[in-house]
């Protein structure tokens, strides 16, 4: 996927908003938890491009995330994040 970064950026806000808005207009079925929100935004994220390039830079970037739970959570926090950078030259 080629975009520029700032247009992501506001791609991606607008689906944090969404997930956010959805899971607390639908509370009364249990959508306002925190690991129900975090798994829904990792998702709205992922599905607006994985592996991108920077039309405003030289740059490459693949990105994945996991939610972690148990002893991971406690220890390192929700969410995971593994990132690969490149020159794109």
């Amino acid at each position: 996927m080629e975009i520029h970064k700032n247009e992501w950026m506001i791609n991606a806000h607008k689906a944090i908003v969404k997930e956010l808005s959805e899971s607390f207009n639908n509370q009364q079925q249990d959508s306002w938890s925190e690991s129900y929100i975090t798994t829904r935004m990792l998702m709205a994220l992922l599905n607006i491009g994985r592996d991108i390039k920077w039309t405003s830079m030289s740059q490459r970037v693949k990105w994945d995330s996991f939610k972690l739970k148990g002893k991971r959570e406690t220890e390192l926090g929700d969410i995971s994040f593994f990132y690969e950078g490149h020159a794109d030259i």
